[in-house]
């Protein structure tokens, strides 16, 4: 797909499924739905959850995600031609920091304060 509409591209819309993604995640989750339980939430959604909408959801993930992993990965391999190695293992830390990092946050701030997560 990199080869046919360019690294810009990819990027173009892995943001545009990463938006749409996070949308839906905003309008179908209670705003303190990272900060309780399911039985004790005391916002109501926008719209309502179900098994479909989660599902359609969990694959814009893996889609857009994929996209912005795979431009990355192009980058690093263009830049750092002569030593991968070493620019693979600081990008792998340095997106291991930041997935510790948003997994510290996310049960102490409300939904709308959360910043999406670019990363595994």
């Amino acid at each position: 797909m990199t080869n046919r509409i360019g690294r810009h591209g990819v990027i173009m819309i892995s943001t545009v499924v990463n938006c749409l993604l996070y949308y839906l995640a905003f309008v179908s989750f209670p705003f303190d739905a990272a900060t309780t339980t399911a039985a004790v939430a005391e916002d109501n959604p926008i719209i309502p959850s179900n098994l479909y909408l989660t599902l359609a959801m969990g694959v814009l993930l893996g889609l857009g995600d994929g996209g912005f992993n795979i431009s990355i990965i192009g980058v690093l391999s263009t830049i750092f031609e002569e030593k991968p190695a070493p620019a693979f293992a600081v990008f792998k830390f340095v997106q291991s920091m930041v997935g510790a990092g948003a997994f510290l946050y996310c049960g102490h701030l409300l939904l709308p304060f959360q910043r999406p997560r670019y990363s595994d």
